[in-house]
């Protein structure tokens, strides 16, 4: 898997990547996450609006989660509270 460094620090959005599984395929998430809440979020219309993927795709702490989407979907991951520790790595496989 090839990792996604978020945001180190406070809340934001993570990097833009396409999503390359040809539909079902994992994230996983690892590091400090210091309070924040980080929602897995995709864009339906090449990257204007953002959805969570799933109300199951937000994490507070490291997690496995199971993704389907179509192959090239513009997927974030968005980060919002947490404190001024946050170091999360994201691997996308």
């Amino acid at each position: 898997m090839d990792p996604m460094l978020l945001l180190v620090t406070g809340a934001g959005n993570g990097n833009t990547i396409k999503w390359n599984a040809p539909g079902f395929g994992w994230v996983a998430l690892v590091g400090v996450f210091d309070g924040a809440t980080v929602t897995l979020q995709a864009s339906p219309d090449g990257g204007t609006t953002w959805i969570a993927v799933s109300t199951e795709a937000v994490f507070t702490s490291d997690a496995w989660h199971a993704v389907r989407l179509p192959k090239g979907t513009p997927l974030r991951f968005n980060i919002t509270g947490g404190g001024g520790s946050v170091s999360i790595n994201v691997y996308v496989s």
